[in-house]
């Protein structure tokens, strides 16, 4: 799981869209930063 939200964010940073079902499934790309991407970068060592 942590390595398909570290490749969706790589897509993000790159300036290319999520797909449809990306978008279904995390909500749009600020939902996705608040409310997955923020928990994996706090357990970052």
């Amino acid at each position: 799981m942590i390595a398909t939200l570290k490749l969706v964010e790589l897509k993000i940073e790159h300036g290319e869209p999520m797909t449809e079902s990306e978008y279904k499934f995390f909500g749009g790309v600020r939902n996705f930063k608040r409310n997955y991407l923020r928990f994996v970068k706090a357990k970052e060592i």
